[in-house]
C-alpha cells in the first residue's frame, strides 16, 4: 500500500502543469497496439494538496494521487487506480505502467509548462 509523504505534501518536483509531447506503446499482447505517437494535446495538472486534472480535446478526468519514492498511485473519479513509476529529470517527467487490459506497457514523457 503506497503512503502519502509525511509531511502530507506531494513530491514538489511534480506540482505543476505538464504537456504530454510522446506517447509510447510497446510489448503489448497483440503487436497491432504497439505506437509511438505524440500527445500534444494532453495536459496533466498536479496540485500539492493530492489531486490531479487530465485535459484533452477529447475529455477531462480528476482524482487523487499518493506518492512513494518514484511511484505513483493515481485515483480516477471511479475509483479505479494505476501505479505508474515516474521519473523527473529538470522539466521532463516520464511516466510508466503496465495495462491490465491489453498488456502494453505504457510510456509517456511529458514537459513541464
Amino acid at each position: 500500500m503506497l503512503t502519502q509523504c509525511d509531511d502530507n505534501e506531494a513530491e514538489p518536483g511534480i506540482i505543476g502543469i505538464w504537456q504530454c509531447d510522446q506517447l509510447i506503446w510497446e510489448n503489448c499482447d497483440d503487436p497491432n497496439l504497439n505506437k509511438n505517437e505524440s500527445c500534444q494535446n494532453y495536459k496533466y495538472i498536479f496540485k500539492k494538496d493530492g489531486t490531479w486534472l487530465f485535459e484533452s480535446a477529447t475529455g477531462v478526468g480528476e482524482g487523487t494521487y499518493l506518492f512513494s519514492g518514484n511511484l505513483f498511485s493515481l485515483t480516477m473519479g471511479d475509483q479505479s487506480s494505476e501505479d505508474i513509476v515516474i521519473s523527473v529529470s529538470g522539466n521532463t517527467m516520464t511516466t510508466v505502467y503496465q495495462d491490465s487490459v491489453t498488456g502494453c506497457n505504457e510510456k509517456n514523457i511529458l514537459t513541464k509548462q
